[in-house]
């Protein structure tokens, strides 16, 4: 038969061994390198947006210092230091155009924290005390700390107009004796505040991808979404982090679930802290753009080595379905077969000794039968020679061996052949291993009826039997004498008679005898353990010597 493409085949079991491990590395190479590639695209990723959060986060720091200004020069202005509060209230109104970046509006609070002037006119809190306000606080306590004036932002409030929610920033005021003299206080509506991440890189481009920020409690002053402005992000992991004053970067998911980098970075001055998210997707769309030609090479690199490792597997193993062909046709009786390989390698030296072995089968062939004629003659002989033997073999010397060989197999130490005499109603002890002159005198004739060995004979079947259970009056005393605990006897039956039975025994403890059926004086015929060979091997040596 052709040697096909087929498992279990030479030619299947060398691709197997030769190109499935090259396939394998092929493959693991592929994944390890595609994989390699995504993790640096994270790395670099999660670098580069930490540094853009850095640098957004301080880039939005500078544009606040537009605010600071305005707010810096107008408290340097004599009419607002000074306690005249029809000259502070003039001089924010003077100031309105310069102060329109604060959308919300600009107040005065005097050293107390009452305010006395607003821009535009707010007549509804004039006199109210503010003084709880943090960001006034944080005033004064710069002030208490001698640090120099600076802008100190506020967290998202509801201090606007009508109670709207702004963003403020508040300024001392301070005489011309460096003597505190109360606040400026600048807001802007939420939205108002924007952030250009600048520096070549437009994050608003990408789908999922979004800058914003928050304040110190994680709401959100500026969106590049405007939906969310105002919401509360603080269970985000990046605005966590920011919240513990750190900057970085981190592969986690947006609000809507996206796979992102979000880099993370407190604004410098403020309590505030920036956010950039970039969608994974968007990170890895240059990769997803070559996963095409990955596959392609890929399956280039497993296909081509197929086919070639597939075309020498053909030419090595024909040969060898040559030798099969060949020695297919010697096992049909066609000796003489040759074939040819000229392969220069082992399979050649292996068909040269094929050749050779065939003539040498054609050449014994010749002679085989006339050596099967004289090998059966041989065996004629020994078999006639084997019988004699066999027939010459004393009785005793038979049943001697074949107890000793029970007693060995079974582990007991007592043993006798017993043999039923012609007259039928007795028994007599041929054999025995293990027993007291005395009790070989006693059991030396057995009358019918009595003994285990005669019920063995009498039922036609094997017999176990305690001490405790044993029937016979005359022959238990002397049992116990010998230490006899259990007894087992088995009949040697020939052609349906009984010749006699094997009788075996254990002493000093109860001896657990292999299965059979067995004789209870309760129970009846149950089953025991009996060992094959005693039953097959031995037993037949026994009947057949017996019968003979």
């Amino acid at each position: 038969m052709l040697l096909g493409f087929r498992w279990g085949s030479l030619r299947t079991k060398i691709i197997a061994w030769s190109f499935i491990p090259a396939a394998i590395i092929l493959l693991t190479v592929a994944l390890v390198a595609f994989f390699a590639y995504r993790q640096v695209t994270e790395v670099l990723a999660v670098e580069r947006d930490q540094t853009l959060a850095y640098l957004t986060g301080d880039r939005l720091g500078i544009e606040l210092e537009e605010y600071t200004d305005l707010l810096t020069s107008l408290a340097r202005t004599p009419d607002v230091y000074q306690n005249d509060l029809a000259a502070q209230r003039d001089a924010l109104k003077r100031a309105s155009t310069r102060l329109a970046a604060f959308d919300a509006g600009v107040l005065r609070l005097d050293t107390f924290g009452r305010v006395v002037a607003t821009e535009p006119e707010r007549p509804e809190i004039l006199g109210q005390d503010w003084s709880d306000r943090l960001y006034y606080r944080e005033v004064v306590r710069s002030r208490i700390d001698g640090s120099p004036p600076d802008l100190i932002a506020s967290d998202i409030v509801g201090d606007g107009p009508d109670g709207s929610e702004v963003i403020a920033g508040a300024m001392p005021v301070i005489g011309e004796q460096g003597e505190f003299q109360g606040t400026l206080v600048g807001m802007l509506r939420l939205g108002t505040l924007t952030v250009d991440p600048g520096y070549g890189v437009n994050l608003l481009t990408g789908e999922g991808s979004n800058t914003y920020l928050v304040d110190s409690q994680g709401r959100v002053i500026y969106h590049s979404e405007p939906g969310h402005i105002g919401d509360d992000l603080s269970t985000q992991a990046a605005v966590q982090e920011l919240l513990r004053g750190n900057t970085g970067a981190m592969r986690t998911r947006s609000l809507d679930g996206q796979s992102i980098v979000a880099g993370f970075a407190p604004v410098p001055g403020t309590p505030w802290g920036l956010v950039t998210e970039e969608t994974w997707a968007s990170l890895t769309s240059d990769t997803r753009r070559y996963q095409p030609f990955l596959l392609l090479l890929l399956a280039l690199g497993v296909v081509v080595p197929a086919i070639v490792v597939g075309v020498g597997a053909r030419r090595l193993v024909s040969p060898i379905t040559d030798l099969i062909q060949a020695a297919q046709e010697v096992a049909r009786g066609n000796f003489g077969q040759t074939i040819t390989a000229e392969t220069g390698d082992e399979i050649e030296e292996l068909a040269g000794q094929f050749n050779l072995m065939s003539q040498e089968l054609q050449a014994s062939y010749a002679n085989l039968e006339q050596k099967v004629a004289d090998r059966t003659r041989e065996l004629a002989t020994l078999n006639a020679i084997t019988a004699a033997v066999s027939r010459s073999l004393d009785l005793e010397e038979t049943l001697s061996e074949a107890l000793d060989k029970a007693i060995t197999m079974l582990e007991v130490e007592i043993g006798a052949f017993l043999l039923v005499e012609t007259d039928g109603e007795t028994m007599t002890m041929q054999v025995s291993r293990g027993l007291s002159q005395d009790f070989k005198q006693a059991v030396q004739v057995v009358q019918w009826g009595e003994g285990i060995s005669v019920r063995a004979v009498a039922e036609g079947k094997p017999v176990v039997l305690d001490l405790a259970d044993y029937p016979d009056a005359r022959l238990a005393p002397l049992m116990r004498r010998e230490g006899i605990q259990t007894l087992a006897s088995t009949p040697i039956v020939h052609k349906g008679q009984a010749l006699g039975a094997m009788t075996l025994a254990g002493v000093d403890e109860v001896h657990e005898f292999p299965a059979g059926h067995y004789y209870t004086p309760q129970e009846g015929f149950v089953e025991y353990y009996q060992v094959p060979e005693i039953r097959d091997h031995l037993l037949n040596l026994i009947r057949q010597t017996v019968s003979a």
